[in-house]
């Protein structure tokens, strides 16, 4: 965390989810990857082999959890 100034971080084998301190550190995080999803100060950040059906599903639940 240190490295992308994030304030908390938890990865599994399909996704690493990031917490930030501000919406913008987030943002511009997000921006430097190929496969993320962001929404106020949580970043996911997906693994190559995640199907669309499975990304989609964990940005529902963050959404609803961050909304």
């Amino acid at each position: 965390c240190p490295d992308v100034h994030c304030a908390g971080a938890v990865a599994t084998d399909t996704v690493s989810i990031l917490i930030f301190g501000r919406s913008r550190d987030a943002q511009l995080y997000e921006a430097s990857l190929s496969n993320g999803y962001q929404i106020g100060d949580v970043v996911l950040e997906f693994a190559p082999t995640i199907d669309a059906a499975q990304r989609t599903a964990y940005e529902r639940i963050v959404a609803r959890a961050v909304g």
